[in-house]
């Protein structure tokens, strides 16, 4: 018997768009996803579910991002992208394995004017009552009846801190960019990887020297995707990978 995935045997199966996170990291990207949407003439007619985009083995590398035309692809551009076949994984159910073999279509860019039909608001960001809002833990996510693990959320008054201090190898320098912000009343710090964001942040202050702290970095309105990173000893930490201005 083959140990190919069943959905091998098939053709790649092209779903639609529209990029909600594009995150960044030294190794290349940590999260690109967004929301299955059905375009009718120049309008949006409905959206569907999150979409991950992920490798077989994991998240994809700036590599493995093919537009057909080479560039990068942008918040709000919206794709047609070859998929294989669902990775179900329990704390991220969103995941779909890209078609390595194929490049991206670039379909266009959607209007801040549809912005509000993918905005969810959740009574709160995957946490119960008088628990670290910060992260979650593997044992309340398996809980979950119907696990979701990517939201675009409204935030209030986001904060930009920026600070560094001694990484774990001897000399080493470790920088921290993280965003404090308020949803629904409760106030959030989580790591931020946005790309935009990050080419726009401030360089970290030397250890010892405190933080750098900045709005200017955030529209005066602005839309987050929040994402649960993979399982990091018993919790999942959540982190903002997308940040749409309005």
């Amino acid at each position: 018997m083959s140990s190919t995935p069943p959905s091998r045997l098939f053709a790649p199966v092209t779903k639609r768009i529209v990029l909600l996170a594009n995150s960044s990291q030294r190794s290349g990207y940590q999260c690109v996803a967004g929301r299955e949407i059905q375009w009718e003439g120049a309008a949006l007619r409905s959206a569907g579910p999150w979409v991950r985009l992920v490798r077989e083995r994991g998240s994809l590398t700036q590599a493995d991002v093919r537009m057909e035309d080479g560039a990068l692809p942008n918040l709000c551009d919206i794709i047609d992208v070859p998929l294989e076949y669902v990775h179900r994984l329990k704390h991220q159910p969103e995941d779909r394995v890209v078609a390595p073999e194929f490049r991206w279509g670039h379909a266009g860019r959607l209007s801040t004017a549809y912005l509000g039909m993918l905005e969810q608001s959740p009574a709160t960001l995957w946490h119960a009552r008088k628990r670290n809002p910060n992260f979650i833990s593997i044992a309340d996510v398996e809980k979950m009846e119907h696990p979701q693990t990517l939201l675009l959320i409204r935030p209030t008054d986001p904060e930009l801190h920026v600070w560094s201090d001694s990484g774990s190898e001897p000399g080493a320098i470790q920088v921290h960019r993280r965003v404090r912000f308020t949803y629904h009343g409760t106030q959030y710090d989580l790591p931020i990887v946005d790309r935009t964001v990050l080419e726009k942040a401030p360089d970290a202050p030397p250890i010892g020297e405190g933080e750098s702290v900045t709005s200017a970095v955030f529209a005066k309105e602005s839309l987050f995707a929040v994402n649960l990173a993979g399982p990091f000893g018993k919790i999942h930490h959540k982190v903002v990978v997308g940040v749409i201005p309005l």
